[in-house]
């Protein structure tokens, strides 16, 4: 099992006990057994998709589980509070766009953050974009801005070429060993990957929007309220 496996279940562990939680009580809040749940804290058995996406649901953020990161708060945050509900959707794709470019012309604060913030903007925006079409893929996405083949990604992934092809045609689910190090080696959290209901743009965008210079996130934020100026005129 891989390192970043391991940490998930000693962070699900400690998330238990600190909230004074049985194992009983763990495997309804993610609907298994409490033996199935069991065995998931003693790693022989493997935390689905399924019981990751409910404790997601729950307010238990699988980003956390997965990358140990806690979800930051941003001047974004606050902006996107301003918007209508049902304009918070453009309003986070206007910021990505903001940010790709910046990105593009200026660069990150340190030269080391610049490829994966790129790659994961870029992920971002395509998912973003192309989300509700029949064929849109995360998956395909990561593995073409990588330049993977199909067989490079099951290699990359540990797993045989059947099951990545299948996660990637949406005939199958990864379980929390595949997200585990899928943000492991290419540093894309579940945020990303999971299904449209699953996902937390705003953690990614955060995450994002901190490696880029003060002056840099002035003159987003400088754009991001004209936009927002825009979209309540013409309501």
């Amino acid at each position: 099992m891989s390192v970043s496996y391991e940490k998930f279940i000693q962070r699900l562990i400690a998330y238990r006990k600190e909230n004074g939680f049985s194992q009983e009580e763990m495997g309804r809040r993610t609907n298994l057994t409490q033996g199935h749940y069991n065995k998931i804290e003693k790693m022989s058995k493997i935390m689905s998709y399924n019981s990751l996406a409910v404790l997601n649901r729950t307010g238990v953020s699988a980003d956390f589980l997965v990358t140990g990161i806690e979800q930051k708060h941003t001047v974004l945050n606050e902006l996107m509070m301003q918007c209508s509900e049902r304009d918070r959707a453009d309003f986070l794709y206007i910021a990505v766009i903001c940010i790709e470019l910046g990105i593009k012309y200026h660069g990150t604060e340190h030269t080391s953050d610049l490829e994966i913030s790129t790659k994961e903007i870029e992920v971002l925006r395509s998912d973003m974009e192309d989300k509700r079409t029949n064929n849109h893929s995360v998956w395909k996405c990561i593995r073409k801005i990588n330049n993977l083949t199909q067989e490079q990604m099951s290699d990359e992934l540990d797993m045989d070429i059947k099951t990545y092809r299948d996660i990637e045609k949406g005939k199958s689910k990864p379980n929390v060993a595949i997200l585990s190090l899928v943000y492991e080696k290419m540093g894309y959290p579940p945020s990303l990957i999971m299904d449209v209901e699953d996902k937390n743009y705003l953690f990614v965008i955060n995450e994002i929007w901190l490696m880029l210079s003060e002056d840099l996130k002035k003159k987003i934020e400088r754009e991001l309220r004209g936009f927002l100026e825009y979209i309540c005129s013409i309501q």
